[in-house]
């Protein structure tokens, strides 16, 4: 398998599982969660194999020419993209390993682990585009304490974007007041001063939610 195949199979798995799990597994909660969680692990294996073999590359291809007007596709795999996909692989199947036992006797597992498939696939950049398109969101909010207690949230409700404009300067200044108090955590690499130029061609978003209604589980030992 070439590498510019790893990367397609990798963006292709999460789709394709959340396909199988809307048409066929709606209501086979425990094997739309196998579905979900084999193709995560074969996401994050194949990830690490592409991040780790040392393969950097553009590919791109001709999908459509409609006389003068042509769309190209592509894929540009460079340091950055390595670093975000391991990331991103292994966090989403740690959450993936995480919902098994949360969602054991959940009636609307088959869904939830349907919208994780969706949640990866869109990890990489296009979160900020689906919430612009859909701006009703969830947000789920985790904490881990000792050996089997854990506490979760649920917030409901609307994005809200503040854009570099007239009206918002006040909404932009308090959001990057609470944010930078926390050492830089919510910086993706391409922003962290070791890479001016990424730095200078990229721009912060500021967005907030706005609550509609909140909810959540815990528990304790």
């Amino acid at each position: 398998m070439t590498s510019v195949q790893q990367a397609l199979l990798i963006l292709l798995l999460p789709l394709a599982s959340a396909a199988l799990i809307a048409l066929f597994l709606r209501r086979a909660g425990g094997l739309a969660s196998a579905v979900s969680v084999a193709a995560c692990a074969g996401l994050s294996t194949l990830s690490l194999m592409l991040a780790l073999g040392g393969h950097r590359f553009p590919a791109s291809q001709e999908w459509l020419k409609l006389g003068d007007f042509t769309v190209t596709l592509g894929i540009q795999f460079d340091d950055l993209a390595a670093l975000m996909l391991t990331i991103v692989a292994i966090v989403g199947l740690c959450v993936h390993v995480f919902s098994l036992g949360y969602m054991h006797d959940d009636a609307a597992r088959a869904r939830f682990f349907g919208g994780l498939s969706v949640f990866m696939f869109s990890m990489l950049g296009k979160k900020i585009e689906f919430m612009r398109a859909n701006p009703r969101v969830s947000v789920l909010v985790e904490e881990h304490g000792k050996h089997r207690e854990w506490r979760s949230v649920v917030v409901d409700g609307r994005y809200e974007e503040l854009p570099d404009v007239v009206g918002h300067e006040r909404d932009r200044d308090h959001a990057w007041s609470m944010l930078s108090k926390y050492n830089d955590w919510w910086e993706p690499g391409a922003l962290k001063p070791l890479l001016p130029t990424i730095s200078n061609e990229m721009s912060h978003v500021f967005f907030r939610i706005s609550i509609d209604q909140i909810s959540g589980r815990e528990a304790k030992e």
